[in-house]
């Protein structure tokens, strides 16, 4: 049950990744390119005019991909303290020997929640 949760977590969050990354970095990205590349076709300016053009291209792509990494290590940091709370709750319900069906039955109503 408990493996079957953890997939369950992860199959939603590759979900929710690959929808922010098709909906909204995607179009970034195809943007930043467009950007860099109207950069290059100015032939009248510098080398690092250029340059420095090319990078402001990438500015809001590069924070919005740090945003996601954040957000998504702090949401990965919060699963996995109640991950720990869980066990907690449940070491402590179980007490010092429990039984086989005390361990299934508390195991099962923990993840179930």
């Amino acid at each position: 049950m408990v493996e079957e949760q953890r997939q369950r977590v992860e199959q939603e969050m590759t979900k929710m990744i690959n929808e922010l990354d098709v909906d909204y970095l995607r179009k970034m990205q195809a943007a930043m390119h467009k950007c860099a590349a109207a950069c290059c076709e100015n032939n009248s300016a510098s080398l690092e005019s250029v340059q420095k053009c090319v990078e402001s291209c990438s500015v809001k792509l590069t924070w919005a991909q740090g945003y996601v990494q954040r957000e998504l290590e702090q949401l990965q940091n919060k699963l996995q303290r109640c991950v720990m709370d869980c066990n907690d709750e449940v070491r402590v319900k179980m007490g010092p020997n429990p039984t086989h069906s005390e361990v299934n039955l508390l195991t099962g109503l923990i993840y179930i929640k």
